[in-house]
């Protein structure tokens, strides 16, 4: 006679641990999806206008001389206080590498390392089954992949704000200190990486109404709350003192605005964002049916903590655009992962396995097939425009860039391919009228190097910029690429066989 319990008894053990291999297997298997994902095509597109702006910040290719950290500080106060933090760490991290690549490199891999965080968020807060389905779903999320490969803030700020959360959550349930001052350094880091972020702390202020009144979980918040607000001080003090004019071209907020935040939250177009909007009403409802249950306790605190997230940054923005129009997608891209938990938290309430994978299955065909189309679009191609410059140009050339067009890419190219031919860049500094400009171009440089963006050629100011080209000098050359125009320009022969001397 076979003995059952002594053969199955050693097994009971190892299912838990089977389980956690399991885990372990599919989180790694997501974290390795989306960094091919991120890496994929990093270097294959030019950097545009504001990737550009990025490294100007941080190089300065105005100043005669490498700038030191307080001089950058300066700088940085000055021109662009928003990332800061972003530029402090991009100024070092080119030292290592100034490709296009190495350069996004950078976003890239905060961008990975906040699909883990996903998944423990949502293990946390919710369930196991949760944060796998929402690393999923970053893992292939169009706008959060878009913002992987942008040397811009936008990644690092997702990922600090995620972190903040996730410290918080660890600090009301643990109560230890240690988790208190992560959070409180991620949430200042986050600020100083971009300065929308203060608007995520009303929703973490908001959350904790949810908790019954305990002096220790109420008064570490506090303190942990106010030592964000005096570290963070210079940053709130530059909000206050300087009027947003870096945000000034965004228009008044309508309601197609709120849908095209919210279809960039879900990465998708707001034409399809139709499978998602039951999915938040199955979370609320789910929520709902936990508050009755438990009312003011850890257990409801946890999903109000992730509802306010998605909900309260987009309340305030909206509140604030009344007066000052604020409201645009990437500004909230850090509630990013917030969308991405509740639509899984609304997929897991769904109890038909069926009908959860076919549902699961459509929304990762809409990720996949704006991922396409994402890799498929073409952008500003200053590399292309720099190049055809570059191995067109002679001695004595300038490179003409109207306000429109600003320097940026071109200096940041020009560094790195114009090491013999010096070919100078003039932005037309003191604004002169375009006649004034044309005249000091011309006195110096036979040949002139018109470079501006295309689809504004018709705008006021870039149509009077063309006519005094086209009336006072002779077109050459024309090249175009995408979003751009290149078009070569000198003096008109008369006036250059006159200028000769001995003539």
């Amino acid at each position: 006679m076979i003995d059952v319990t002594a053969t199955t008894q050693p097994r009971e053990p190892e299912q838990p641990r089977i389980r956690n291999y399991f885990v372990i297997a599919a989180v790694g298997a997501l974290i390795v999806l989306g960094t091919i994902l991120r890496f994929s095509h990093l270097g294959a597109t030019s950097l545009w206008a504001d990737e550009a702006a990025s490294m100007a910040i941080v190089t300065n290719p105005d100043a005669d001389h490498h700038l030191s950290w307080p001089e950058f500080l300066r700088s940085t106060w000055s021109r662009e206080f928003n990332m800061v933090f972003y530029y402090s760490l991009l100024r070092g991290w080119i030292q290592l590498g100034n490709s296009e690549a190495f350069i996004r490199s950078l976003s890239v891999i905060p961008g990975i390392f906040n699909i883990f965080i996903i998944y423990l968020l949502g293990a946390r807060l919710l369930s196991q089954k949760v944060g796998m389905v929402a690393a999923f779903l970053l893992a292939i999320h169009v706008s959060h992949l878009a913002y992987s490969q942008e040397a811009r803030s936008y990644s690092l700020v997702t990922l600090l704000c995620s972190l903040s959360f996730l410290f918080l959550w660890y600090g009301v349930n643990t109560s230890h200190r240690r988790y208190w001052v992560l959070y409180t350094a991620c949430t200042v880091l986050a600020i100083y990486t971009h300065l929308f972020a203060v608007f995520f702390l009303p929703a973490q202020w908001f959350s904790i109404v949810f908790l019954k009144p305990k002096e220790n979980r109420w008064k570490s918040f506090l303190i942990s709350a106010t030592a964000v607000l005096l570290l963070a001080a210079p940053a709130l003090f530059f909000i206050l003192t300087h009027d947003g004019g870096q945000i000034g071209w965004v228009e008044r907020t309508n309601l197609r605005d709120v849908a095209n935040v919210t279809a960039f939250l879900a990465g998708v177009r707001p034409r399809s964002l139709w499978p998602y909007i039951p999915l938040l009403i199955l979370a609320v409802r789910e929520f709902i049916r936990i508050l009755r249950q438990s009312g003011r306790s850890l257990a409801s605190w946890s999903p109000a903590l992730l509802l306010s997230w998605l909900w309260v940054p987009l309340f305030v923005v909206l509140i604030i655009s009344i007066r000052k129009p604020i409201l645009y997608p990437r500004f909230l891209i850090f509630c990013i992962p917030a969308y991405v938990l509740v639509a899984a938290w609304g997929l897991c309430s769904i109890l038909n396995r069926s009908v959860f994978l076919i549902y699961l299955g459509v929304l990762v065909f809409f990720s996949l097939v704006y991922v396409k189309r994402y890799y498929q679009t073409p952008k500003e191609d200053w590399r292309a425009a720099a190049a055809y410059v570059f191995s067109h140009a002679r001695p004595g050339d300038v490179v003409a860039l109207p306000p429109t067009s600003p320097p940026w890419a071109f200096h940041y190219y020009l560094a790195r391919w114009d090491h013999n031919l010096k070919i100078p860049i003039d932005s037309n500094p003191d604004n002169a009228p375009a006649s004034q400009w044309i005249n000091t171009l011309a006195r110096g440089h036979q040949r002139i190097w018109l470079v501006q963006y295309s689809q504004v050629l018709t705008a006021p100011g870039a149509a009077a910029i063309n006519d005094a080209f086209h009336r006072e000098l002779d077109r050459d050359d024309e090249y175009q690429v995408f979003e751009l125009q290149v078009e070569l320009y000198q003096r008109h022969a008369a006036v250059a066989q006159s200028a000769r001397p001995g003539l």
